[in-house]
């Protein structure tokens, strides 16, 4: 069974790109329930799919995709096959405590 969630805010660290998003808000489609995850944390998410990440409202969606890199991974959002910047257009929050408990582990 496929999932959806609404990615709503970002929490960023060491810089303004894509590979510094550390930690996404989202809310699920289904049962509207909000969550704070890390980045690892949605991408596993994806890859054990059928999952839909977005971004935006309804009428100017952009999917979230994982983005390999030489020498990391991250999250970032596509809309009509192109990478787009509307993951990071997001608003910026400090997500909560168990995502901070987390990254310290890393």
């Amino acid at each position: 069974m496929q999932t959806t969630i609404r990615i709503t805010a970002v929490q960023l660290l060491g810089g303004i790109d894509h590979h510094h998003v550390i930690a996404l808000r989202w809310s699920s489609e289904d049962t509207d329930e909000t969550e704070d995850s890390t980045v690892e944390e949605v991408m596993e998410w994806l890859g054990r799919g059928p999952h839909v990440a977005w971004v935006g409202e309804r009428n100017q969606v952009a999917a979230l995709q994982v983005v390999h890199g030489p020498h990391s991974s991250w999250l970032q959002a596509n809309r009509v096959g192109e990478l787009s910047r509307d993951l990071l257009d997001l608003p910026r929050r400090r997500l909560s405590p168990r995502v901070d408990a987390l990254l310290q582990r890393r």
